[in-house]
């Protein structure tokens, strides 16, 4: 089965537009992880980069708490990042190359001029136990040099192959230099993960590359989002990802029953992952939708109050409006005018009839009130002959 893995990077990246200076702000990078495992991903994917620029020190801790499947760790090989990375203990790290100037990841980790250098820090995160992949271009070159390194896994630099899409000769050969390193890594004992680029148009090509074991989707699942909302954004890049067969060709018979039992088996309990994360230093115990500190929280938003039900609840009065506020005990008009029994009457009387303490008469009362020979109902207003 071809796993998932949702980069919720820019997730962080919206949120540092608008944020970026302040210890608070939306959207929350840990009410993305509940959202996209509870969708059924397999893993989640956050990238700490050296200069900060989306997910920051906070993030990466908190995320750390609330994932429930894997997570997947990109890093610089860098002693910071390093020390870091033995600290959170991800699951898995991947090891990428940084470059300032850059909007996004662009190109694969030069392992060949770097051997020694990579040797060294996938020595050390694979002592700790933490699996380590190297994010490379589909190169022969950088398959032999990652043997070099010890390092069990390779993720596919897929970006030529997303870019060059939209024409059929240029698609074909960089799906044949992928395929063919793919099956080079494989002989040689690597697993073969790919990422970068990879969308909701161009993803079902991509089962021309044999052996592959994971996929890391970031910015088309968060783009996608913001139209359907995460969950139903993981869950079509999944059904798009099912009948992946080892060989590189598409298995229509591996399609739904597959999915549908995977999808139960991965099903997170939201609730236990709410009350065990937020977007907070670490090691807090304050979620993020705790409502006495929701405001101290990096991640802290408004929280929308719910809207009043517009059909009267089967306890309420028979004699309440057309309209009733299941949050309050008054029926609810736009106007001065409120009912009670069916006639309008004042705002007083209407909070008085539906006080949990008063019960309505079956007959409105009378008051021997005189005024020019007539009494007078104070409750509803109406003058009845004496």
């Amino acid at each position: 089965m071809l796993r998932l893995g949702v980069n919720i990077d820019h997730v962080a990246t919206l949120r540092q537009a608008r944020y970026r200076d302040f210890d608070h702000g939306e959207p929350c990078p840990v009410d993305a992880v509940r959202q996209a495992e509870a969708a059924g991903a397999h893993g989640i994917t956050a990238h700490l980069r050296e200069d900060r620029r989306h997910i920051l020190d906070r993030d990466i801790w908190a995320i750390r708490d609330a994932v429930q499947t894997r997570l997947n760790f990109e890093m610089a090989n860098t002693p910071e990042m390093i020390d870091i990375a033995l600290l959170l203990k991800p699951e898995a790290v991947c090891l990428v190359p940084e470059n300032r100037a850059e909007v996004t990841t662009e190109g694969g980790l030069d392992v060949v001029g770097q051997v020694d250098a990579i040797a060294a820090g996938a020595g050390t995160l694979g002592q700790a136990g933490i699996e380590v992949s190297l994010f490379i271009d589909p190169d022969p070159a950088q398959i032999e040099a990652t043997i070099k390194t010890g390092s069990p896994f390779i993720e596919l630099h897929t970006g030529a192959y997303a870019e060059a899409y939209s024409d059929e000769a240029r698609r074909a050969v960089e799906l044949e230099r992928l395929t063919k390193v793919a099956e080079q890594a494989k002989s040689l004992g690597l697993g073969v993960n790919a990422g970068h680029g990879l969308n909701y148009e161009n993803t079902r090509g991509i089962f021309a590359v044999p052996h592959l074991n994971e996929l890391n989707i970031g910015h088309s699942i968060v783009s996608r989002a913001i139209t359907v909302g995460l969950g139903r954004a993981v869950r079509e890049i999944l059904e798009l990802m099912d009948g992946y067969s080892q060989t590189g060709w598409f298995s229509a018979s591996a399609s739904t029953p597959s999915r549908s039992s995977a999808s139960a088996t991965r099903t997170i309990n939201t609730a236990t992952a709410s009350s065990s994360a937020s977007c907070s230093p670490p090691r807090s115990t304050t979620a993020c939708n705790t409502k006495t500190q929701r405001q101290a929280l990096p991640c802290a938003s408004p929280r929308r109050k719910p809207s009043p039900s517009r059909s009267a609840p089967a306890s309420a009065p028979s004699w309440a409006g057309s309209t009733w506020r299941s949050h309050d005990t008054t029926p609810a008009r736009h106007t001065s005018s409120y009912t009670a029994r069916g006639r309008h009457c004042s705002r007083r009387a209407a909070a008085m009839f539906t006080s949990a303490s008063v019960t309505p008469p079956t007959k409105p009362p009378r008051w021997p009130y005189l005024k020019r020979g007539r009494s007078v109902d104070p409750v509803f207003g109406v003058r009845t002959p004496n």
